[in-house]
């Protein structure tokens, strides 16, 4: 969802919201009872292990996506 499947490498970090909608497919699909806050998780993960980077603007992705 933030990089389109890698078709965007850069762009604004996602608000409350679309962390929320992000969370509700994670949860449609892994069945987990994913959340914004475990989203949020997710992506500091992928920033402290250097694929993601965190900017003024928004987000930069740093490796090429999977």
């Amino acid at each position: 969802a933030l990089t389109d499947a890698g078709l965007r490498t850069s762009g604004p970090w996602p608000t409350r919201a679309e962390l929320t909608t992000m969370a509700s497919y994670c949860d449609y699909v892994n069945k987990d009872g994913c959340t914004a806050d475990d989203v949020e998780r997710m992506l500091a993960a992928l920033v402290d292990a250097g694929q993601l980077e965190r900017t003024p603007e928004g987000f930069v992705l740093r490796q090429p996506f999977p």
